[in-house]
């Protein structure tokens, strides 16, 4: 069982990151190394918690912002205090964060 569980939201923002990568950018390999990535850093996220930051300058919700390496250009926004650890979403550094938390999953 791991110690992460992703929310609608966060599952489609994998889905269309490793999607416009593979198909728009027609990179399969790149978009491979980039969800390798990404699963790595939510088992990181899952093992401990206490990784990231809060950022108090977009939200005062008590979640936290996790990059793996400076290299990567992906965040995952999380709730640290849950068991498992949400992961709310995944976002590029050029994402609008403060929408992204805002917005609602599609019915």
């Amino acid at each position: 069982m791991s110690d992460y569980q992703l929310t609608d939201l966060a599952q489609r923002d994998l889905e269309e990151i490793v999607d416009y990568i593979a198909g728009k950018l027609n990179n399969p390999d790149g978009a491979q190394v980039v969800l390798d990535y990404l699963y790595q850093a939510m088992e990181d996220i899952g093992e401990r918690p206490s990784r990231g930051h809060a950022r108090p300058d977009l939200t005062d919700r008590p979640v936290r912002f996790y990059r793996k390496s400076r290299a990567q250009k992906y965040y995952l926004i999380f709730d640290p205090s849950t068991r498992p650890v949400i992961i709310l979403r995944i976002a590029s550094v050029r994402r609008d964060f403060l929408g992204l938390l805002e917005e609602k999953a599609q019915s």
